[in-house]
């Protein structure tokens, strides 16, 4: 296949229902999530809007080139993650629209997310 690939499955895949060490990056991983390891939980429940939440926060970033800072310990990392979304969401109505979407799983208010990056054709 032609082009570049943009989205790639790392394997991380688990059912509703089971609870599974966290693996992912705290940078973009859902406030539920991050608030879940604040409280020092390693084993998390995920649910479909956790999923929405960071594909909505990784739009922000392709879009913005902003992210929660890296530095820091763990815990560090997870207080600034959620302390920059929360901000995020604060100022600014699209993303806080955006984030509502992915926490109620409405798929078709996010499919305005594709217009960021997907060029329109009339």
């Amino acid at each position: 296949p032609q082009g570049t690939s943009l989205l790639s499955d790392f394997g991380f895949a688990v059912k509703q229902s089971d609870p599974a060490n966290y693996q992912g990056t705290v940078s973009f991983a859902s406030s539920r999530v991050l608030a879940s390891l604040l409280k020092g939980t390693t084993d998390v429940s995920f649910t479909p809007s956790d999923d929405l939440a960071s594909f909505v926060r990784l739009c922000h970033y392709f879009t913005t080139g902003t992210r929660p800072s890296p530095d820091g310990d763990k815990r560090e990392r997870v207080q600034a993650s959620l302390s920059f979304w929360n901000s995020v969401v604060e100022e600014s109505s699209v993303w806080h629209a955006w984030s509502t979407a992915a926490s109620k799983c409405e798929y078709q208010a996010l499919a305005g997310l594709a217009y960021l990056f997907v060029p329109v054709t009339r």
